[in-house]
């Protein structure tokens, strides 16, 4: 006697909403005024808006999201065998009573890849770049 297999069923799966306030999805960026990088967002609960890089690394998902985005619109360097050198400093301000530099790396064109280092961050010939750099700022 032959037994009938039984019928797959329709389950219903209910979609979790994420948390208000967490980020979704990195649109794009723009480049303010030189030198800095702001990233175009989408938040969950609230319209899109603007952020900095350090506002996505303070966010819980948002170092990831970022590294994510940087990856997909990496320019290719030049030399992969070339270690990462400082091509320049762009410029300085202060983050919570701390000097922040914003730094250009060599075969790095984009100013998306530009970073923030403090001055303990800074080792060999970085340091001398750092001190020229302080004795020539206005």
């Amino acid at each position: 006697m032959r037994v009938p297999r039984p019928r797959p069923t329709l389950q219903l799966y209910y979609l979790r909403q994420p948390k208000k306030g967490t980020l979704l999805a990195i649109l794009g960026h723009i480049i303010y005024p030189y030198p800095y990088v702001g990233y175009k967002v989408v938040v969950a609960g609230e319209d899109i808006k603007m952020m900095d890089e350090n506002e996505l690394n303070r966010t819980s998902n948002g170092t990831k999201l970022l590294q994510k985005y940087k990856a997909t619109i990496q320019v290719k360097r030049r030399n992969k065998n070339e270690k990462d050198t400082i091509r320049k400093i762009l410029s300085h301000h202060l983050v919570g009573g701390k000097e922040m530099y914003l730094v250009a790396w060599h075969g790095w064109k984009s100013p998306v890849f530009n970073t923030e280092h403090s001055e303990a961050e800074f080792q060999g010939n970085c340091r001398t770049m750092l001190q020229e750099y302080k004795r020539y700022r206005i």
